[in-house]
């Protein structure tokens, strides 16, 4: 039996199946090495050449900023010239009213120097000034900044040395002049700024002769102020490579970057000068050191944008230092984005290379039966596949695709920046608006007391601004801290923190008392403090007022137990009366025989009492034995504690309570009879009963009829008392509103509308200090409006009396 062996078609298929399979992973490998090492060349040569580049524009924009500056000076020098020419005109005008005769030599003289003492300029920073020209010891004629200086002369130690000559200032000025006539003179002077005076500050000055007065005039340029502005340029460059720079990638993520010498962070696209401080002041110091090899990749591990700060990932960075500036220019790339695009290629073969094999299949069938010109069509096809391989690796030039992710990323940035800064501008607004809504004075200070903070309660209290305060001395500010300094400064040094309790100051005629705090900064960098002050009155004299509430709590509880005592003989009176009256009038068997056992009857014996009185006495030790115990009873009622549980209560029958208690209150009969004012009831029938307290209720009338009691007193006592005190009690159900309203009206001296809009505030009164607290009304109002749930005003005027109206819900539910 013949070997079995392959079909020419089974050999056509394992042939082509074998080739393409082969082909296809030889052009796999070859393809993603020769992808990896080709993208790494370009991304490192388009890395460094846009280092490069980056470098040459920042050498021409330091050429500029060098240009820029030189031009600067020249511009603000040709100022000074034209500056001092306008005040010689002046000048000369002065003495040719002299040569006319129209003023004299002195006058003349006096009014140039007064034209060219106003010849201010740059807000006040730019003057002029005038000296002699004597040769020996030139003397300050004028000087419209530092008037002080007029008269000195040149040895005074207030005039600087000439930069590059040890002279004084002034003998330069004359030497210039006196050889040729005008010129320019570089020292250090003091500098006018912003209300105080910097000293040793590098000065231009133009000075000029005036020969017919033998006069130097002058005018200068402090060389800071273009120094300032050199650095706004630098400033502008630095946000133009901001702008600039962030559009530039690097592969997919890679960027360029500058840094100082001082390791901040001045350009970069995703990482701002705050993030990650520790990781990147080392990272920077490494960067600093390979910048010394610009050449020379230098990698790290660094964190990817977006990530999760895993640094861990590979990068290479090129770096240069561009010594003028003290600038490091870089930039980087994640090396592990170079294998995205032989990734790609890699998979696109791949599925080529099933494509084609599946074709290569077909074909190989259709060769199998065409014979030899399959087989070479088959080889043209593996030909063309090797040739689109070779073609394949120019592919991943999508640049439009990546165009298109990079503006969206871009925009994506750009959007988070721009959030992360109204998010920061959000939190110090926060913070700011913490501050200023605290009530306490919040004051910030340096290591030399003068203020860095200053909130709104500061404000108010001091009536200072902010911007009044900031850089003052906090002696001057606070009263409270002029005797304190040494211990505040004593707490910045040591970060010992230190309070001062309740201290006692004056405002106007009132005594307050305040709580100071003095805090630390406890920063390493930070050297100051924060000073609180809390005004503490209300609570000293509430803490007052609680001591004396429980004074009154025990004056009350011995009030009540003598209350009781005094009821056992008022019962044992009133109860002898009774019985004295039943045993002298009553027609009772027991009385007529004690009668007629003394010889008598019991109608001599009630002619006898009558006669004499003695039924009307009875009646009226029972009636003020009543009266007394009703007396006892009220203020039993008025003075027991609550247990803050509402009641249905009849107000009618409260307020009559009330008046009665009035009556016999001790103070109020200390200081007037309460019995002599008219009291006149206005009770609107069908009134309902309403839940409350009856003893806060009780308490807040009885503390509106004494304080209108006391007021018509003093009222009727100033007017001569033309009419009669008069309480109106009013009360009446408002239906609509579902309230019972009650009324107190007086026909007291009244009140004025500063007095009427305060009348509840707490502490506020118009007695004398030994007379009131001034806190019943504000009380009062407490305990009808927070605990019964109503409303209570005033309607007053002066000399038309008061009315008092009290609100009360009829719904409230009973606890």
């Amino acid at each position: 039996m013949p070997k079995k062996t392959w079909t020419f078609r089974s050999k056509v298929l394992l042939l082509v199946a074998a080739t393409v399979l082969f082909t296809a992973l030889t052009i796999q490998y070859s393809a993603r090495h020769e992808t990896e090492r080709a993208m790494l060349t370009a991304y490192e040569e388009n890395a460094s050449n846009l280092m490069n580049t980056v470098v040459l524009n920042v050498e021409n924009q330091y050429r500029s900023i060098l240009f820029h500056k030189s031009a600067t000076l020249e511009r603000r020098k040709a100022g000074l010239r034209n500056i001092v020419t306008l005040a010689l005109e002046r000048i000369e005008k002065r003495h040719e009213q002299w040569k006319a005769k129209e003023l004299s030599d002195e006058e003349s003289q006096r009014l140039a120097l007064e034209d060219v003492r106003g010849m201010r300029y740059d807000d006040g920073v730019g003057y002029l000034w005038i000296n002699d020209m004597d040769p020996d010891t030139p003397r300050m004629i004028m000087h419209s900044a530092l008037r002080e200086l007029e008269g000195t002369t040149a040895d005074d130690e207030r005039y600087s040395l000439a930069i590059g000559l040890n002279k004084n200032s002034l003998d330069v000025f004359v030497a210039v002049c006196r050889e040729h006539g005008e010129g320019y003179v570089d020292y250090l002077a003091v500098k006018p700024s912003e209300g105080e005076l910097i000293e040793n500050a590098h000065k231009v000055s133009y000075v000029k002769r005036f020969k017919p007065w033998e006069w130097v005039v002058g005018t200068g340029v402090y060389v800071d102020d273009v120094e300032a502005e050199v650095q706004r340029r630098l400033d502008a460059v630095i946000a133009d490579l901001s702008h600039t720079l962030a559009k530039v990638r690097i592969a997919e993520t890679g960027s360029l970057f500058i840094f100082d010498g001082d390791k901040r962070l001045l350009v970069h696209p995703t990482i701002d000068g705050s993030h990650d401080l520790e990781m990147r002041a080392g990272m920077l110091e490494e960067l600093m050191e390979a910048a010394k090899t610009p050449t020379v990749p230098f990698e790290y591990a660094w964190s990817k944008p977006g990530g999760n700060n895993e640094y861990r990932f590979r990068k290479r960075a090129y770096v240069t230092h561009f010594e003028p500036l003290d600038w490091y220019i870089g930039a980087s790339f994640f090396a592990d984005e170079m294998e995205l695009p032989a990734r790609r290629l890699t998979s696109r073969i791949f599925l080529l290379s099933c494509l084609v094999l599946l074709v290569s299949i077909g074909f190989a069938v259709w060769i199998s039966k065409v014979l030899m010109k399959p087989l070479q069509r088959l080889t043209l096809a593996a030909a063309n596949i090797e040739r689109e391989g070779i073609l394949a690796a120019e592919i991943p030039i999508s640049g439009s695709v990546e165009t298109v992710e990079l503006g969206a990323v871009l925009r994506k940035m750009l959007s988070s920046i721009e959030k992360s800064d109204e998010d920061l501008r959000r939190a110090n607004n926060y913070i700011g608006n913490i501050i200023d809504s605290m009530p306490s004075v919040l004051v910030g200070v340096d290591a030399q007391g003068k203020v860095t903070q200053w909130n709104s309660a500061a404000e108010r209290v001091t009536g200072l601004g902010r911007a009044q305060a900031l850089g003052q001395p906090i002696n001057q500010l606070l009263p409270v801290m002029a005797s304190e300094m040494d211990r505040v400064l004593d707490a910045v040094r040591s970060r010992q923190a230190f309070a001062i309790h309740r201290r006692v100051c004056r405002e106007g005629e009132q005594i307050c008392f305040q709580n100071v705090t003095v805090y630390p900064l406890t920063g390493e960098s930070a050297d100051g403090a924060v000073i609180r002050v809390d005004d503490v009155t209300e609570q000293v004299r509430i803490e007052e007022m609680m001591v004396q509430s429980e004074k009154m709590l025990s004056v009350g509880g011995m009030a009540a137990g003598m209350a009781h005592e005094i009821n056992n003989p008022l019962a044992g009176m009133v109860q002898t009366a009774s019985v004295l009256s039943s045993r002298l009038t009553d027609d009772l068997p027991a009385n007529t025989r004690a009668a007629e056992a003394a010889g008598t009857n019991m109608e001599a014996i009630r002619r006898f009492m009558e006669s004499r009185g003695v039924p009307r006495m009875l009646a009226r030790i029972r009636e003020s034995g009543t009266r007394a115990a009703g007396i006892v009873w009220n203020m039993l009622s008025f003075a027991r504690k609550t247990d803050s549980a509402f009641s249905t209560c009849n107000l009618a029958e409260l307020l009559d309570q009330t008046v009665d208690l009035a009556g016999s209150d001790y103070d109020l009969k200390k200081k007037y009879d309460f019995r002599q004012i008219e009291i006149i009831r206005q009770y609107e029938e069908g009134v309902p009963e309403i839940p409350c307290e009856a003893s806060r209720i009780q308490q807040v009338v009885l503390n509106l009829l004494r304080n209108g009691a006391e007021a018509m007193q003093e009222g009727f006592r100033e007017g001569g008392g033309k009419e009669k005190p008069r309480f109106v009690l009013g009360l009446a159900y408002e239906r609509e509103a579902e309230r019972v309203r009650i009324e107190v009206e007086d026909n007291g001296p009244g009140m004025d509308e500063t007095t009427r809009r305060r009348v509840f505030e707490p502490f506020f009164t118009t007695k004398p200090t030994d007379r009131g607290t001034g806190l019943g009304l504000s009380v009062s109002y407490f305990i009808v409006t927070d605990t019964h749930g109503g409303e209570m005003s005033v309607e007053s005027s002066p000399g038309e009396g008061s009315k008092f109206i009290i609100r009360l819900p009829v719904g409230r539910g009973i606890s």
